[in-house]
């Protein structure tokens, strides 16, 4: 990235800290930045700020709520939050994630990515937290339709998850 790029980075991810801190509407940013807030975020993940990505995203959400792609993001960060939280704030940070993951694939049925991980939630999650071998099943019939060798190894974890015993 060249040196331009990241003063222009930099100088929004200041502002947009700044509107935050002071508790500021920070509609004004999203307004023309939507994509640069989402790369802003997808940053703070990739470094392991989860909170920092949940809170722009949050406002992101409210400001573009059709949004699959938004969605899809806060509950990946949601998700990785809860894996690092303490026993009793990871519940509701689970059920967070699974209904950020749920509202993106609603809002974009053939959205690939939010499937995926949506299927790996309910693969994952006990079923007090919305997870198990039938919503799994259904997540993974919808991979399936939408690209079929990506179903085939979903039906395969499928079948060793859950003839295993686990669930």
């Amino acid at each position: 990235m060249n040196s331009f790029i990241k003063r222009i980075n930099i100088k929004l991810n200041v502002q947009i800290l700044f509107l935050l801190m002071l508790g500021a509407e920070a509609s004004i940013i999203f307004a023309d930045n939507s994509g640069a807030v989402l790369t802003t975020a997808k940053s703070h993940y990739t470094q392991q700020q989860y909170r920092a990505a949940i809170k722009l995203l949050k406002v992101a959400v409210k400001d573009f709520p059709e949004s699959a792609e938004l969605h899809h993001w806060l509950g990946k960060a949601y998700g990785r939050e809860a894996q690092r939280a303490n026993w009793l704030r990871a519940p509701g940070l689970a059920k967070k994630t699974r209904r950020h993951f749920e509202r993106a694939v609603e809002l974009d049925p053939q959205y690939l990515p939010g499937w995926l991980d949506l299927f790996e939630y309910y693969l994952a999650a006990p079923g007090f937290l919305g997870g198990g071998q039938r919503p799994a099943e259904r997540a993974g019939m919808q991979i399936e339709r939408l690209d079929p060798v990506l179903g085939a190894e979903v039906a395969d974890r499928l079948q060793a998850r859950f003839d295993a015993g686990d669930d």
